[in-house]
């Protein structure tokens, strides 16, 4: 996402009525700070275990990890951190 991305989503505070509350997530603080985002939250990234517990779930169907897909399960937890 870039800027002109969020400006054409979420152009300005009056799009939106009273109350509204607009979730935008993006690594790039930069961009929060150039359309005026006044409230950050900072979501904690999962622990190792955490994070492959969720992965394997999600690609495995299984709370176990695959034998021979060790390898390629450390590469795409590590890359999503």
């Amino acid at each position: 996402c870039d800027l002109a991305d969020l400006e054409s989503l979420a152009g300005n505070n009056q799009w939106f009525g009273s109350g509204s509350r607009i979730v935008i997530t993006t690594r790039d603080k930069h961009i929060l700070n150039a359309h005026g985002v006044d409230q950050l939250y900072e979501v904690r990234g999962l622990e190792s275990e955490e994070a492959f517990q969720l992965f394997f779930s999600n690609a495995f169907k299984k709370n176990l990890l695959e034998e021979g897909y060790w390898d390629l399960s450390n590469l795409v937890v590590n890359y999503c951190r």
